[in-house]
């Protein structure tokens, strides 16, 4: 990777590149600020939308209480 990629930088930070694209881009990422900083904020976007959807988007389980989950009569 010689010149700037943003269509390099999604996958790196996605863990999809394989090993040779993988290198490249670190040896890219070692002399180019801006792609620094793209990474550090692709990293975080992806960390923050994945916190959101767990705590937000989860439906309820009965995990808290799976032994007398069965036992609750109605309306308890």
């Amino acid at each position: 990777m010689n010149a700037c990629s943003f269509s390099q930088l999604l996958p790196f930070v996605n863990r999809q590149l394989d090993l040779e694209g993988y290198l490249k881009v670190c040896d890219h990422l070692k002399s180019c600020d801006i792609c620094r900083d793209a990474v550090h904020q692709l990293s975080q976007d992806r960390d923050e939308s994945a916190y959101i959807n767990r705590t937000h988007g989860r439906k309820p389980s009965l995990v808290r209480d799976p032994i007398n989950a069965g036992q609750r009569p109605l309306g308890a």
